[in-house]
């Protein structure tokens, strides 16, 4: 996995074809003096956008309703968490623009293939905690009160945070070990340093694995509505015993059938582990 954004996983075959960020700039007020040159003054920073450019084609996708899924989100001006393949949580963002050119059609004039240019922008909330402290800072400044502000430790990963970003790290490995194998193929010379690299992403995908089924016995709360997510991820981790052992392959036939197996049950278990998680992290009511 490439990153998630909402509930909408975008993988290996749908990675964005650019990526550009820009925003998250310093802002500042310039007040003017009677003489000399005037003094600037720091008011904060302006949101960061990103934008992308993405292909879809119906070989791997429905392009028609990956738009219009998009779409609806920005019309609502849905909050769309956006997660990047190794894990890291960048930030709340919503849809700016999902413009898009069809690039070719079937027959009956449905689309066949699309470039996706994708324009998301930072949402930053804010909570009753840092209504109080901006207000504490504010009056402090003014009447020199020097009160302390009302703070709290950092919050850590709720349970369902952590074990969906060990989910998200061990799909990145597996994705990583998806275009090691075609680069094994494609690549004679490499072959010997791409097994080791393919059994370093397979250790490093079993170690999020097992710290997933480590929190999950821990969770029964989440244990038992789970057992989709369970058996998929169980499966992975066969697979990836499986793609082990045969290292190094003895036939490229073997190690592409392996993965092929291992390739689709992280579909499966990306698929299972957003049911069982989005509706938290996006902080949905969950019925």
């Amino acid at each position: 996995m490439f990153l998630q954004l909402g509930t909408q996983v975008y993988n290996a075959i749908m990675s964005p074809e650019s990526w550009q960020v820009s925003g998250n700039e310093a802002s500042y007020a310039e007040h003017a003096l009677i003489e000399g040159k005037p003094r600037l003054q720091k008011t904060g920073d302006t949101l960061e956008e990103v934008s992308f450019t993405i292909r879809l084609h119906a070989s791997y996708c429905k392009p028609v309703e990956v738009l219009n899924d998009l779409n609806e989100s920005k019309t609502a001006g849905e909050i769309l968490p956006l997660v990047m393949g190794n894990g890291e949580y960048k930030g709340d963002y919503v849809i700016a623009s999902a413009g898009y050119t069809v690039d070719t059609t079937f027959p009956d004039g449905g689309i066949w293939q699309a470039t996706l240019n994708l324009s998301l922008k930072e949402f930053v909330g804010i909570s009753k905690l840092e209504v109080q402290q901006q207000a504490a800072r504010r009056k402090a400044f003014a009447v020199g009160d020097r009160r302390p502000v009302i703070s709290q430790p950092p919050q850590k990963d709720s349970d369902h945070a952590a074990m969906s970003k060990n989910i998200q790290q061990a799909s990145a490995q597996t994705d990583r070990i998806d275009l090691l194998v075609n680069e094994y193929e494609n690549n004679i010379s490499r072959r010997e340093a791409i097994v080791l690299e393919i059994d370093d992403a397979c250790d490093r995908a079993n170690n999020s694995l097992n710290e997933f089924n480590r929190r999950m016995d821990q969770a029964e709360a989440i244990k038992t509505k789970a057992t989709g997510l369970i058996t998929s991820a169980a499966y992975v981790a066969d697979m990836i015993t499986a793609l082990k052992t045969i290292l190094p392959p003895d036939n490229l036939t073997d190690l592409k059938s392996v993965n092929f197996y291992l390739q689709s049950g992280v579909r499966s278990m990306n698929r299972n582990s957003t049911q069982v998680f989005f509706p938290v992290i996006t902080r949905r009511r969950v019925e």
